[in-house]
């Protein structure tokens, strides 16, 4: 093992500054989405029913609520479908609105309480991301995520009959004209 010497002149402050997102802050209202990383993987492993799993729903509904009441984060309220969380924070900011650090722990918790709550021997994950939204642009947001819920249930209701009652294979149920 080969020993990299370290200049004497640098220091601690040095490293803080090649943080590049560590002075990065937002300010409220804003919204957190959070989206499940390859859960259809996940989905498919853990034997969930489709087109849709009772204990996948009733385990995103549990991560939000903690996400609401025990994570310390605060914020006001959660929208979840499928895979996906929002989260709406006015006017309480966690971590001074230091995005890189809502991202992580918001993602990170998120991924913790869901491994709890379905008792998963892998760890899985949930990528972040903050979008600067005042109470008017919430609405616009909140409304066009639940315009995908809708899309995305009816897709998914479509392609598992074309599976079940039309024989299809997943491929070209996915694949079907009229999308």
């Amino acid at each position: 093992m080969r020993v990299v010497p370290v200049p004497k002149t640098l220091e601690m402050t040095d490293m803080q500054d090649r943080e590049i997102f560590r002075n990065l802050s937002i300010f409220p209202p804003f919204i957190v989405r959070l989206d499940g990383r390859a859960f259809h993987r996940l989905t498919r492993e853990e034997g969930f029913e489709k087109p849709y799993d009772r204990r996948f729903s009733d385990a995103m509904t549990k991560v939000s609520e903690q996400l609401l009441s025990s994570s310390g984060l605060e914020p006001s309220f959660a929208y979840t479908f499928s895979d996906e969380i929002s989260l709406f924070f006015p006017p309480r900011v966690p971590f001074n609105g230091r995005v890189e650090k809502i991202d992580s722990v918001c993602a990170s918790y998120a991924a913790s309480a869901f491994t709890l709550a379905l008792h998963l021997t892998e760890p899985v994950a949930f990528d972040s991301r903050v979008i600067l939204a005042d109470v008017p642009a919430a609405i616009v947001y909140m409304n066009m995520r639940q315009r995908e819920a809708w899309r995305n249930h009816i897709n998914g209701y479509c392609q598992q009959a074309l599976i079940a009652e039309g024989g299809m294979t997943s491929t070209q149920a996915a694949r079907a004209p009229g999308e």
